[in-house]
């Protein structure tokens, strides 16, 4: 059996939350997976064992949701005593924990404890976290992910934009706003060009440069690219 990785609890936790009704994301302003119902918002960390440095973690959580978790994979003897001990901790901290079998063909999750209500402050991180996750067409990220790009909000707009412009060419600012309006902030994202995919023509004139074009095709962003090329 291969060695888990953190990635590898994703998915049972996506599909546990999903089937409870939530929406998911994953990778969102550092937290591994936010899921939301509502108003209501609740925090996941994953990792292969509790340590004090995923307590942090998931104290950093408490501030901006409702609900925080810990979720590990399940241990070969939940008898053993750090495991133990470590349900207790959590517990007298307020953050729940889960567990997944990923021993096992069908990689159940067990909730062992519930966490306790927060209330956090409607403060810039709370806000932040919320901007983002209404900024996602659908979840394109795998909690627990490294070395990969992560398929931000911000990302995402960047792309759409881009296909569009892979489409019709250049095109004036005048026309972005006029057929596709401004609530993917379009202006700004052409003006900054933070990740250098498109060429300023002429005043208020972009096209798309071979940085974007090659962004088009990157694997990690067929998905993404595939579905908004099926809205123009």
């Amino acid at each position: 059996m291969t060695k888990p990785k953190e990635t590898d609890l994703y998915e049972p936790v996506k599909s546990h939350f999903e089937s409870e009704g939530y929406r998911v994301y994953g990778e969102v302003k550092g937290c591994d997976l936010i899921a939301q119902m509502g108003k209501e918002m609740t925090a996941v960390e994953l990792k292969l064992s509790v340590s004090l440095k995923l307590i942090f973690q998931a104290m950093e959580r408490k501030k901006t949701a409702h609900y925080v978790y810990v979720a590990i994979p399940r241990p070969k003897n939940a008898r053993n005593k750090h495991y133990k001990d470590s349900i207790q901790l959590l517990k007298a901290l307020g953050i729940g924990l889960l567990t997944v079998a990923l021993d096992s063909p069908i990689k159940r999750v067990n909730v062992v404890s519930f966490p306790t209500q927060n209330r956090p402050p409607n403060n810039h991180k709370t806000r932040a976290i919320k901007k983002e996750v209404e900024g996602r067409s659908a979840d394109y990220n795998k909690g627990g992910v490294t070395k990969r790009k992560i398929i931000t909000a911000y990302r995402e707009r960047s792309i759409r934009i881009a296909v569009l412009l892979d489409k019709h060419g250049q095109m004036p600012l005048k026309a972005f706003v006029n057929d596709y309006g401004e609530d993917f902030s379009i202006s700004s994202i052409l003006q900054r060009n933070f990740y250098h995919w498109f060429v300023r023509i002429e005043k208020g004139v972009y096209d798309l440069s071979e940085e974007g074009r090659e962004a088009l095709s990157d694997p990690q962003f067929k998905e993404l690219v595939t579905y908004y090329r099926g809205l123009v």
